[in-house]
């Protein structure tokens, strides 16, 4: 799970929520958290604005996902 996943289900309940209130279209989320494309950076900000966090806490230097911690 990645943290953008992670933050995606606590704030909008899923990632398909997150991108109908950034008006993007679901693919294009769910895509970049299964790590088959990276965030450019005007998404990189538009994701981070919209959950809350800082773009560094989501995503890696190069617009990669990061990868979510285990709570176990």
């Amino acid at each position: 799970m990645t943290v953008l996943q992670k933050a995606a289900r606590q704030k909008f309940g899923s990632l398909r929520n997150l991108a109908r209130t950034l008006g993007v279209a679901p693919a294009c989320i769910l895509q970049l958290n299964a790590g088959y494309r990276r965030a450019w950076p005007r998404l990189r900000q538009k994701v981070a604005a919209a959950l809350e966090m800082r773009e560094e806490e989501l995503f890696d230097e190069k617009g990669w996902p990061r990868e979510a911690e285990n709570d176990a």
